[in-house]
């Protein structure tokens, strides 16, 4: 079996001292050869794109990119912050006071990055949908690498 300190069943590693129930919250399958599939659940709490938007506008709410820099380079809404979902914990002390909006690509990540810093005190929500809903909603992107 493998040592699940070093698998998330996403490609992502979570990090070290978090256990994948912290990390994550899966909800976990165990197949017939004795591994674990993670799978991700949506954040049926979050925000749709539009209230996003406008919560970043008018109430100060950062919006919080967590996904590959690769991803962000094709895409991403206007002054939003990256972070890398893996990077999180070494940021929680300049999250802390700061009210999040997490978006990912479809929101699964995200969802798991609001969980993680709503257990931290850290005011945040997911942005449900992602960038692919964003996108869709016509809302302002910029591309390029931006930090």
């Amino acid at each position: 079996m493998e040592d699940p300190s070093v698998w998330s069943g996403a490609g992502l590693l979570y990090p070290p001292g978090y256990s994948l129930e912290d990390w994550w919250m899966p909800k976990a399958q165990h197949n017939t050869m004795g591994r674990t599939r993670v799978i991700f659940r949506r954040n049926k709490t979050g925000v749709d794109v539009k209230t996003a938007h406008e919560m970043a506008s008018d109430d100060g709410y950062v919006i919080l990119d967590v996904r590959t820099a690769k991803e962000r380079s094709q895409g991403h809404p206007p002054g939003s912050i990256h972070m890398a979902l893996e990077t999180i914990p070494d940021h929680l002390e300049e999250l802390k006071g700061k009210k999040v909006l997490a978006f990912c690509r479809s929101g699964d990540r995200s969802g798991a990055a609001a969980r993680f810093l709503t257990r931290h005190n850290i005011e945040a929500h997911n942005v449900n949908g992602g960038i692919l809903a964003w996108s869709r909603a016509g809302l302002p992107l910029t591309k390029g690498p931006q930090p």
